[in-house]
């Protein structure tokens, strides 16, 4: 769950609209269940994914490997682009 000031709600709807998008594309993410305002929060759940921060762990692979993440993410983006 993410929790937010209640004078975010509006970015945060359009953020939450826009992941619903992203995930209907078959992106891997945390994707988006609800959001709903609380008293003066905004809360937002969404679904847990495991992972790494790539930064942290993009030096223990080869070159090659690196690339291959690299053009991975490329077509990722591509994909959130079309949006």
């Amino acid at each position: 769950m993410r929790v937010s000031d209640k004078s975010k709600l509006d970015y945060k709807k359009i953020e939450f609209d826009t992941m619903e998008k992203v995930a209907s594309l078959g992106v891997p993410m945390c994707k988006p269940i609800s959001i709903e305002l609380c008293d003066d929060e905004v809360h937002s759940l969404h679904e847990w994914i495991d992972g790494r921060d790539a930064i942290d762990s993009i030096l223990a692979y080869s070159e090659n490997q690196q690339y291959t993440y690299g053009v991975e993410a490329g077509k990722i983006l591509r994909k959130i682009h079309t949006i």
